[in-house]
């Protein structure tokens, strides 16, 4: 599977999750997903999985307000 066809599918398979809370009146909050797509990054190489060396605040605070 290519990149391409790859994220089409999580897309389409996204927006059809998403389209019954869009259409609930009476949801308390909504849902809010974010999707990091990123190449040649290791396990151990953004800050909220232990690596010192390399700062990654924003995706730092990410991680720590959501789910890994």
């Amino acid at each position: 599977m290519d990149r391409r066809t790859f994220l089409r599918a999580s897309f389409t398979t996204l927006a059809a999750l998403a389209a019954p809370m869009a259409k609930a009146k009476t949801a308390p909050r909504p849902a809010n997903f974010v999707m990091l797509f990123i190449d040649n990054v290791g396990y151990g190489d953004l800050g909220c999985y232990g690596n010192g060396e390399v700062k990654t605040p924003n995706i730092d605070r990410l991680a720590r307000q959501g789910v890994r």
